[in-house]
């Protein structure tokens, strides 16, 4: 098989190995991303701020362009199979909003995880909704942290 050349450079092993800088961008991602497998492999990070996107452009190591559109939103898109496939390993799912669960993060990240989290949704509260992305992701955490109470 002939080795393809990328358009733009990406360290497609980044998602492969837990570090704090890994657990992060997952938690970002996980609050403001998305992935895509139509014609190629896609994952997307989206937000207002675009220091947050320069930041993480720098972790992955890759000169993809950022995006703005919408007026207030940058994105910022990673085409990679190997990418793709660690994000499903690691509990992403194509269209999560609705039914992603806490991912299993080694302790020693979950902070790390959770401070990405909070980057990408900008906000702390509570609020149950019927079916929503963050009342599913915590309850799905709450289940398999049993010395923690959600009251």
């Amino acid at each position: 098989m002939p080795n393809l050349v990328r358009k733009y450079k990406l360290n497609e092993e980044y998602f492969s190995h837990w570090t704090s800088q890994m657990a992060y961008v997952l938690g970002f991602w996980y609050a403001d991303g998305h992935m895509r497998h139509e014609k190629s492999y896609r994952i997307y990070f989206t937000s207002k701020d675009k220091e947050h996107l320069i930041s993480i452009k720098k972790l992955l190591e890759t000169n993809s362009p950022l995006t703005a559109y919408g007026g207030s939103c940058v994105t910022l898109v990673v085409h990679s199979k190997r990418l793709f496939q660690d994000l499903l390993l690691l509990g992403g799912v194509p269209g999560k909003s609705n039914v992603i669960t806490f991912p299993k993060i080694p302790p020693q990240f979950l902070p790390d995880f959770i401070r990405g989290y909070f980057d990408g949704d900008g906000s702390v509260h509570r609020i149950v909704y019927k079916a929503s992305k963050k009342s599913c992701l915590l309850h799905s955490y709450l289940l398999h942290q049993p010395h923690l109470r959600y009251d």
